[in-house]
């Protein structure tokens, strides 16, 4: 791989500087004014974005809490229901004669 000296880049750098300077569509003025509505614009699509992911997760997670708690519900019904048969099963073994 060639190596690149520090010098050949900032030579490099400076030309597409000065490229970009000689060529610039607009005066400085209004080239910041653009920069600075871009990001605006910018900040406000990803503060946008950020609202949106976040409400994703809080409706994930508000989904799962029902999920969970339903399945809680479901683990105490079967363990009831577990106990009155196992409950049962030994009343009824040991009612019957040997």
């Amino acid at each position: 791989m060639e190596k690149i000296h520090i010098s050949e880049f900032l030579i490099g750098m400076s030309m597409g500087a000065a490229t970009a300077l000689l060529f610039a569509p607009y005066s400085g003025k209004r080239t910041r004014a653009r920069i600075t509505q871009s990001a605006i614009n910018g900040a406000a699509y990803f503060k946008g974005c950020g609202e949106k992911v976040s409400d994703a997760i809080l409706g994930a997670i508000d989904e799962i809490t029902q999920h969970k708690e339903g399945f809680a519900e479901a683990i105490r019904r079967g363990l009831t229901r577990t106990s009155k048969l196992s409950a049962e099963t030994r009343a009824c073994a040991e009612s019957e004669p040997r």
